[in-house]
């Protein structure tokens, strides 16, 4: 009974309620921290100042919606759902996260070194110990034409949703697959808020770096409910205008990308660490062969002397040469040894 109620009250917390005025982008709003917060979102996510998180990861799992219902109102098009949860891990926190609602704005909100993309998915999960911390995952797509119809996007039946306001009925949506795709892949991250009124400033933002495709005809399924509809917003769609960084950072998390640099460094750094130890080695083993007790140890050929015969110079026959019927030098010399 208490965990549904906190997960009431974290949708509650979580859901804009009444008209949200897209005409000036929300650039008017003056409600609650939309006015006057200091870590307001969408941003635009300059790619250049961007620094690398080498700590952070974000791992999402899901379960398929068998059957259920999309809410389409107003800005809205949104699916309740709890089938998933996400782990957030670093240095100083581990982390679980439980799905409340899926969404989508379009164009899409955040901006990529300021181009606007057309179309933006934001799962919203919930702190399992503080309901009123959010985390929300942002997928960006972009119209490709020609591109093949994605499966997520063709199981929620957006053709049914013909009127406002309307909730229309999805089944067999493929979630896992969806979010499995995600997980601990590159991702910004920065500290921001709510896109809609009160705008509340308690959101850990994760916006999945690669930018997805989308068709015309998928897309058309959006943006005919906002950009695309002259009625709404003056065709202006469901975008919020971005907001100043305020001195923010954004950072890269994860990602096979990522680790296979790290596992690279890591294999680069044991490498050197064995090439010094070998040379190490090498220079002990050298000083080993130069030293006054191994020299004395070694047994060394016996130089022949000199005869003469018939005025020519031959090498004395009794020379200590095992093995060997003539030397192949005059003066023997020990072999280096090579370095390793």
């Amino acid at each position: 009974m208490i965990g549904k109620f906190i997960l009431l009250l974290s949708l509650l917390l979580i859901s804009t309620t009444g008209h949200v005025c897209y005409k000036h982008e929300g650039a008017d709003w003056e409600t609650g921290a939309c006015a006057s917060g200091s870590r307001q979102s969408p941003i635009n996510i300059i790619t250049a100042n961007v620094r690398e998180a080498e700590d952070v990861e974000l791992f999402i799992s899901g379960t398929d919606i068998t059957t259920g219902s999309i809410l389409y109102h107003d800005h809205e098009l949104k699916v309740t759902y709890s089938g998933a949860t996400a782990k957030y891990t670093s240095e100083d926190e581990d982390s679980e996260w439980a799905l409340a609602q899926f969404h989508y704005h379009a164009p899409a909100e955040h901006r990529i070194d300021g181009k606007t993309h057309d179309l933006e998915m934001h799962s919203v999960f919930v702190s399992k110990t503080n309901p009123g911390q959010l985390l929300v995952v942002g997928v960006i797509y972009e119209l490709e034409q020609g591109y093949e119809d994605d499966e997520f996007i063709a199981s929620l039946a957006l053709e049914n949703l013909v009127s406002n306001p309307t909730t229309g009925h999805i089944e067999n949506v493929p979630m896992e697959n969806f979010y499995n795709k995600f997980s601990n892949t590159k991702m910004y991250n920065y500290k921001g808020s709510l896109t809609t009124p009160p705008c509340t400033e308690s959101v850990e933002w994760f916006v999945v770096k690669e930018i997805q495709k989308i068709n015309p005809s998928q897309l058309g399924r959006f943006t005919s409910k906002w950009a695309g509809l002259s009625t709404f917003a003056e065709g202006k769609g469901s975008n919020r205008v971005a907001m100043d960084l305020n001195r923010r950072k954004v950072f890269v998390t994860g990602g096979e990308e990522f680790m296979g640099s790290f596992s690279f460094s890591i294999l680069f750094i044991v490498f050197l660490v064995i090439s010094v130890m070998q040379i190490g080695l090498a220079g002990v083993f050298t000083l080993k062969l130069k030293s006054p007790k191994n020299a004395t140890s070694q047994k060394f050929a016996k130089i022949p002397e000199k005869d003469k015969i018939e005025g020519t110079e031959r090498l004395n026959a009794d020379y200590n040469y095992p093995g060997v019927s003539k030397p192949p030098h005059k003066y023997f010399q020990r072999s280096i040894s090579k370095e390793i």
